[in-house]
């Protein structure tokens, strides 16, 4: 039970912060306007979704390696983005390299 909702979290969270991150870039891409309280609207998912997926990760102990995966690369892409982003992915990247066993644990 506990186990199906980390991965229903991580999963909502992992299309969450997909979203946020690439709808930005697709915008620019067609040169479509739209105003900042907008944009800032789809960047803030981007916070509940990495919210989200820590909450599976860390609270209901879903470890699957592709959300390692995915935060490693999440954390990569928030770099670029001092102070906050660095702050999160440093922390993303300090919790990674304690547990990182666990995500490619084997399961009997």
């Amino acid at each position: 039970m506990q186990r199906d909702k980390g991965k229903n979290h991580a999963i909502i969270g992992a299309a969450l912060v997909a979203f946020s991150t690439g709808v930005p870039y697709l915008l620019i891409a067609l040169t479509i306007m739209i105003s900042e309280g907008t944009y800032m609207c789809i960047t803030a998912m981007g916070t509940v979704g990495l919210a989200m997926i820590f909450a599976g990760v860390i609270k209901y102990k879903y470890r699957a390696p592709w959300t390692f995966l995915f935060l490693v690369t999440y954390a990569l892409l928030l770099l670029r983005n001092p102070p906050i982003g660095t702050a999160i992915a440093l922390f993303t990247y300090y919790y990674l390299g304690k547990t990182w066993r666990s995500f490619f644990g084997r399961t009997s």
